[in-house]
């Protein structure tokens, strides 16, 4: 009888999880997670600063906003699935990252609607459809100085002022500046 309840719980636990992925990819922003040797070499190589504020948008499991918290950056995910939300905060707290606003801290909302001009670094996972539509986000409120890191796809019209290899997936990383004229082009 309690292996029965287990493997209900199971069964429950990954259909959240399947359906939240799926939508994630109506969406333009699927739940595939970042490779955790690579997010620690873009942490190396980009120098996340103590007291930073750092934002991942379609922040999925959470994974790089506490390897953004334990850099000591003010770190911010936004995610629209409520059963990833759930999870991250689960997460953060099984690991010994503080959850609260100077640490590492999760927003259940459409990273479209979220202001980001406080953001000294946002971070992003996402297909190139969704990146297209992000840019005049990212331009509009982006400050002089501000860095995006996009993993795996290059932000359409810009120019990066970096590129990082970084994993045997031969995914890079791609960090763009944000300038006076709002990206500075190389």
């Amino acid at each position: 009888m309690v292996w029965l309840i287990l493997l209900l719980l199971v069964i429950v636990v990954l259909g959240f999880f399947y359906f939240a992925m799926l939508s994630g990819l109506f969406s333009g922003a699927p739940f595939i997670p970042t490779g955790r040797q690579d997010i620690a070499r873009i942490f190396v190589q980009i120098m996340v600063r103590p007291g930073e504020v750092f934002y991942e948008l379609g922040s999925g499991d959470g994974r790089v906003v506490r390897a953004a918290a334990r850099a000591e950056a003010r770190a911010i995910g936004i995610e629209q699935s409520g059963v990833l939300i759930w999870w991250s905060r689960l997460l953060t707290r099984g690991v010994g990252v503080p959850s609260g606003h100077l640490a590492a801290r999760f927003i259940h909302a459409s990273f479209f609607k979220v202001d980001l001009s406080a953001a000294d670094t946002v971070f992003c996972y996402l297909l190139p459809t969704l990146m297209e539509r992000l840019k005049s986000k990212l331009e509009r409120e982006l400050k002089p100085g501000a860095r995006v890191i996009s993993y795996a796809f290059k932000m359409p019209g810009w120019t990066p002022v970096q590129r990082l290899s970084l994993s045997r997936r031969n995914l890079p990383a791609y960090v763009y500046e944000m300038s006076k004229e709002r990206i500075i082009e190389t």
